[in-house]
C-alpha cells in the first residue's frame, strides 16, 4: 500500500488536476497547446539528452530487452489488427490505429518520470529504448498501413518518406540519438549542461502529466464502448501480461528489467496515437475514448504492477 501512496498517487493526482482544469476551462485551447509545445519541444529534449549521455550505449541497445518487449508488442498489435477488423470492420488505416493503440504506451509523458521515480536513474535506459523503438517500429508500421490504404501505387515509397520525415523532426528521437552519440564519444558531460538538463527536467514531468489530464478532459465516451473497452483491455492488461511472459520465460531478463518493462507495458495508450489519427483526418472519437478509458484503468494496472512486482 505504501508503494501506491508514494509512487502512484502523486502521478495520478497531477493527471486528475489537469483533467479538472481542462473540464473547468481554466486554461483555453491556446494555453493548453502552448503547454504541450513547452513540454514536447523545450522541457523533455534536454532532459533526455543528459540522461542518455550518461548511459552506456550497450544498455540502450539490449537485444534481449528489445526481443521481450517488442516480441510481445507485435503479437498484441497483430491481435488488435486482425481481431478489430473481423469484429468491427475497417480497412488497413483504422486497423493500424487499433494496433498502435494496443501497444503504444504513454512512455514519454508518463512512463519515463514514473519508472525513474519508482526504480531510480538506472531505469532511464530501457525507457529511452522504448521511446525510440515505439516511434520507429510501431508507429512506422502503422504509417505503412495507413499509407497503403491512402495511396495506390507508390504507396510504400510515400510511406517511407513520411516515416523518415517524422523521425527526422521528432525532438525526442533526435535528442536521444544525440545523447547516445555524445556518450559514445567518451567526453565528460559539462556540469552546466547536466545541471540545465536536470533543472528543465524538473518541469517536464509535472507539465506532461498535467497536459495529459487536460487533453483527456475533451474526450467523450459516447460511442463504440465495446470496441473502446476491448482496445483499452488489450493495452493495459494483455500487453503487460505478454511482456511479463516474454521477459521471464522466453528471455529470462534481470528482475529489475522485468519490473521496468511490465510497468511500461501497463501504462495507458499514448496521446501520440490520437495525434497520428488526427493528422490523417481519421475519425478520432474511438481512439480518444480508448485513451481516456485506458488512462482510468491504468490507475489499477500500474498500481497492481508496482505492488506485485515491487519497486
Amino acid at each position: 500500500m505504501q508503494i501506491l501512496i508514494d509512487v502512484c498517487l502523486p502521478f495520478f493526482a497531477v493527471i486528475l488536476t489537469g483533467w479538472i482544469v481542462g473540464r473547468r476551462r481554466f486554461i483555453d485551447a491556446g494555453g493548453l497547446a502552448g503547454l504541450n509545445r513547452f513540454t514536447y519541444w523545450v522541457a523533455l529534449p534536454p532532459f533526455l539528452f543528459v540522461k542518455v549521455a550518461e548511459i552506456p550505449l550497450g544498455r540502450l541497445l539490449d537485444p534481449k530487452l528489445i526481443g521481450a518487449y517488442y516480441g510481445a508488442g507485435l503479437i498484441v498489435y497483430a491481435i488488435a489488427v486482425a481481431g478489430g477488423r473481423r469484429l468491427f470492420g475497417g480497412g488497413p488505416a483504422i486497423s493500424g490505429i487499433r494496433g498502435l493503440g494496443a501497444t503504444f504506451s504513454n512512455v514519454g509523458y508518463m512512463g519515463l518520470p514514473l519508472v525513474i521515480f519508482a526504480f531510480g536513474p538506472e531505469a532511464a535506459a530501457p525507457a529511452m529504448t522504448i521511446i525510440v523503438l515505439d516511434h520507429v517500429l510501431m508507429m512506422g508500421l502503422t504509417v505503412l498501413l495507413i499509407e497503403s490504404e491512402r495511396a495506390a501505387g507508390g504507396g510504400l515509397k510515400r510511406a517511407l518518406i513520411k516515416i523518415a520525415r517524422g523521425l527526422a523532426f521528432n525532438p525526442l528521437i533526435l535528442t536521444i540519438i544525440a545523447g547516445a552519440l555524445y556518450g559514445v564519444s567518451g567526453l565528460p558531460l559539462p556540469k552546466p549542461v547536466a545541471a540545465y538538463g536536470n533543472l528543465v527536467g524538473l518541469a517536464a514531468a509535472p507539465c506532461a502529466l498535467f497536459a495529459l489530464g487536460a487533453n483527456l478532459a475533451g474526450c467523450s465516451l459516447a460511442r463504440g464502448m465495446i470496441e473502446v473497452s476491448g482496445l483499452a483491455l488489450l493495452k493495459i492488461v494483455v500487453h503487460p501480461l505478454l511482456v511479463l511472459g516474454m521477459a521471464t520465460i522466453v528471455f529470462a531478463l534481470d528482475p529489475l528489467l522485468v519490473r521496468i518493462l511490465v510497468l511500461e507495458a501497463s501504462l495507458p495508450i499514448a496521446v501520440s496515437v490520437f495525434v497520428l489519427a488526427d493528422q490523417y483526418r481519421m475519425d478520432t472519437s474511438r481512439i480518444s475514448a480508448a485513451i481516456l478509458v485506458s488512462t482510468l484503468g491504468s490507475v489499477a494496472t500500474v498500481s497492481l504492477a508496482l505492488t506485485l512486482l515491487g519497486s
